[in-house]
């Protein structure tokens, strides 16, 4: 896919989004509905809506026609960010993406309820579909959400158990539920609207799956070794944070004895650096890389296998690994 034709993807996607924030800036209740506007107004990079627009695209070929999949589009980027307004509220994160959370502008009861509402608007969008699609369509999205809320509530488990008790299978199975199911999700939902077979749609599934764990892990990595200012976090959060993530449980697995006393540095900087090098000298920043590209080839070999091969998606898969998108 090159450049022109992901722009153009984007450029579609983002209208429908824009479309949905006007609406909801329109509601004469402004306290509850500014909050929701505000957050979906933030950008991002609507990675998960555009999963979904490019695999509709794709499989609907001659049949395409954007009204199809935009309660869809609307439905997974107001869940996505549900998500992230009630992760700020838990973190007590001051910032996103450069600005105050609704969680530090508005207050947390707010934050709250917009945050339901925005379930709720998410779900007037799915009501839209056709209706012979829409009882498949809502299971799908069902455990697509219940899944995310069960991998967040895995995260805080994790949170309050000691690392060294934890697997990478642990982590894994947390990832794939708080990561790879809004990824997955957003694939079958495009597929099952432009009418691809079942055996089809679980091939995609799978593939999506690999996917959200690649991008995920790609995270934890570029959290601690990313050197691109404007990669929208403060490098080695995850350390300050003791997030349990896959390059702490690896550090864990491999070399627990130098990674112990690294994380034990009460300043913050140092920790980091300390954390780091242990990292460094244990390989496990070219074992994370190697970690990434192993579930993006496996996700990629599922995708060629389909007729005819959806390329836009492999090259958009592709693109998310390198974050060029």
């Amino acid at each position: 896919m090159d450049n022109k034709e992901l722009k153009a993807a984007l450029q579609t996607v983002e209208a429908l989004i824009s479309e949905e924030s006007a609406r909801l800036q329109a509601h004469e209740l402004k306290r509850l509905y500014e909050p929701i506007a505000y957050i979906l107004n933030l950008g991002g990079k609507r990675l998960r809506p555009l999963v979904a627009y490019l695999t509709y695209k794709h499989f609907a070929g001659d049949r395409y026609d954007a009204t199809k999949i935009a309660p869809v589009i609307k439905a997974v980027e107001l869940f996505h960010n549900f998500t992230l307004l009630h992760d700020d509220l838990m973190d007590d994160a001051p910032v996103r993406r450069g600005l105050p959370t609704v969680y530090k502008k508005w207050g947390a009861n707010t934050a709250i309820l917009s945050g339901d509402a925005m379930v709720i608007e998410a779900y007037r969008a799915l009501a839209q579909l056709d209706g012979h699609l829409l009882p498949d369509l809502l299971d799908v999205f069902n455990r697509m959400a219940l899944g995310v809320c069960e991998g967040q509530q895995l995260d805080m488990d994790y949170e309050q158990r000691d690392p060294e008790d934890l697997t990478i299978n642990d982590y894994i199975d947390m990832i794939r539920l708080k990561t790879s199911y809004l990824f997955k999700g957003s694939m079958v939902m495009g597929a099952m609207v432009a009418g691809l077979e079942n055996s089809e749609i679980k091939k995609l599934d799978h593939a999506a799956e690999r996917m959200g764990l690649a991008f995920q892990v790609m995270d934890d990595y570029l959290d601690v070794f990313s050197d691109k200012p404007d990669f929208g976090k403060v490098k080695g959060g995850d350390i300050v944070e003791g997030k349990r993530t896959w390059l702490l449980l690896k550090a864990y697995e491999l070399d627990p004895e130098a990674l112990s006393p690294a994380l034990n540095q009460s300043d913050e900087s140092r920790r980091i650096a300390e954390v780091t090098q242990v990292y460094r000298a244990n390989g496990i920043d070219r074992l994370a890389l190697a970690e990434v590209e192993r579930y993006t080839q496996e996700a990629i070999e599922i995708l060629r296998s389909l007729q005819p091969a959806p390329d836009s998606i492999i090259d958009l898969f592709e693109s998310l690994v390198r974050r060029i998108v």
